[in-house]
């Protein structure tokens, strides 16, 4: 929706369909069932590769290594978005205990295991810690509230 707005197109007019998972999603865009969709290089490299799938644009702030497209803000669409996954606790977690979480991930994080998956599945390291995260989680909870509020969907 994000994109939407962007192109001057209102978000409420345009048909949006989940899909669970990758697979799901590649089959709905190469069955032509889906005109356009969203979704991580790693996922669909196989389809680009193969010319079955082509890359309008990426969603990063800089255009992903290997792949010729440009950014949405290249392309004339001031959007950049990535999707993330982190981890959490629950608050007022003992601060040894924060502190001892914090190094496993971060050892997790380093290692060469962790490295080659991010490699393989063409992911960017947008590696966060602490406060950082946190502040992260807040403009991002801003952001998810602010669209959704566009959307009606707030309730």
């Amino acid at each position: 929706m994000l994109i939407a707005k962007a192109a001057g197109v209102a978000p409420l007019t345009v048909r949006y369909a989940q899909h669970d998972g990758g697979g799901v999603l590649l089959g709905a865009v190469v069955s032509e069932r889906v005109a356009v969709a969203v979704s991580s290089l790693g996922e669909v490299a196989g389809q680009i590769a193969s010319g079955q799938l082509r890359v309008l644009a990426t969603t990063g702030r800089d255009r992903a290594e290997g792949v010729d497209a440009p950014t949405l803000r290249e392309a004339g669409l001031d959007v950049v978005f990535a999707n993330w996954r982190g981890l959490v606790a629950p608050p007022g977690l003992d601060p040894a205990h924060l502190t001892a979480h914090g190094t496993v991930v971060a050892r997790l994080r380093d290692s060469e295991t962790w490295q080659q998956a991010i490699a393989g599945h063409r992911w960017t390291d947008s590696y966060l810690a602490g406060e950082g995260f946190g502040a992260f989680l807040r403009e991002q909870d801003v952001r998810v509230t602010q669209v959704l509020g566009e959307l009606g969907l707030d309730t």
